[in-house]
């Protein structure tokens, strides 16, 4: 019996061929989350905590859109996603859409929508911290170049941080502000601020908060200022694009001064605290003030006020502008009552 040997070709194009196959054959589709605009197009990604105003997508092509709920026809996803309602109950939806004032949720258990006002809506893939697991710690930290007008004309530097720590229904900020400058060896600033807020949402958008502040300035002749006091507090706007919270309540505080006689005081405060995404969510535009008022016959009046507009840079680094008021109706001795300060900043921030 005779064999015969068969010879294969093995030229570069069988080859690419033969690869183009096995890549082929080993290439899985990678599922992704749906999302149908009323214009008609679909984007595909992966859907990120979010809440009633935008929808949070991040996508291979573009990374992460914000898209808004008006726009929004119906949101499908691979997985179940958790929706934490503001009364704390959580449900498994496997996809949602929007209807004027309310979303409709389709459990991944049911084959029954439910109705949802938007209101009553917390977050859409709620974070583990918003469920009672673990925590989420974010802060900023700023460099500031001054320019004042007051007690202090000069230019100088300065370093504030902003920290927050959240978990379940619990919030903690802390805010911190130091500046020190010395002219020609002599020390011509040297002030600090530290402030504690503790706030815990009992229903709702309603909070209750506990505030510590400290103070000092040499140049006012305070040597240390510490407010205590508690308020009731509600969330307007909890969001990414537009966040507002407001606070009232009754405060103790007492000033211990280097030269005059010490005082304490006793009334009202209001606390504000306002940011908002503008220009297509490029810039954030923010204002943060604290207000006291004497009750114990006293003309005591403090306003301290931040406004301002940041603008990201790059992997978390931040620019921005802020205009400062600090007023007390009545100050030391031999010291102004408003003190106006523009400030140049440039910070990192993580979340």
């Amino acid at each position: 019996m005779n064999f015969q040997k068969i010879r294969v070709r093995s030229g570069p194009a069988i080859r690419i061929s033969f690869l183009l196959i096995l890549l082929s054959l080993c290439h899985q589709p990678v599922a992704a989350d749906e999302v149908l605009i009323s214009d008609g197009s679909r984007v595909m990604g992966d859907v990120l905590r979010h809440d009633t105003a935008v929808l949070r997508i991040k996508t291979s092509f573009a990374g992460t859109l914000e898209i808004k709920w008006s726009e929004i026809v119906e949101v499908t996803l691979t997985e179940p996603g958790t929706v934490l309602l503001r009364n704390g109950q959580t449900l498994e939806v496997k996809a949602l859409s929007h209807e004027g004032d309310r979303f409709v949720l389709y459990p991944a258990a049911s084959a029954d929508p439910v109705f949802v006002e938007a209101s009553q809506v917390k977050a859409f893939e709620a974070e583990a911290w918003e469920l009672g697991q673990g925590r989420k710690r974010s802060g900023r930290i700023n460099l500031a170049v001054e320019d004042e007008k007051g007690n202090t004309e000069k230019r100088e530097y300065d370093l504030d941080l902003e920290l927050h720590n959240r978990w379940n229904k619990n919030h903690l900020l802390v805010l911190g502000q130091l500046e020190y400058d010395t002219t020609r060896g002599a020390t011509s600033a040297d002030n600090w601020t530290a402030l504690a807020n503790f706030d815990h949402t009992f229903t709702g958008k309603w909070y209750y908060s506990i505030a510590l502040l400290f103070r000092q300035d040499r140049f006012r002749d305070l040597k240390l200022r510490t407010s205590l006091g508690s308020a009731l507090g509600y969330r307007f706007f909890d969001s990414r694009p537009l966040s507002l919270r407001t606070e009232v309540g009754i405060y103790y505080l007492e000033d211990d001064f280097y030269e005059q006689s010490d005082e304490t005081f006793w009334g009202p405060g209001w606390y504000l605290d306002y940011e908002q995404k503008v220009w297509n969510q490029r810039l954030s535009l923010y204002h943060r003030h604290v207000v006291f008022a004497a009750a114990n016959e006293s003309g005591k009046y403090l306003w301290r006020s931040w406004s301002g507009l940041r603008a990201p840079m790059f992997t978390g680094f931040v620019a921005g502008i802020e205009f400062e008021i600090d007023y007390d109706g009545e100050p030391a001795v031999r010291v102004d009552k408003t003190d106006t300060t523009f400030r140049l900043k440039l910070g990192y921030e993580w979340d």
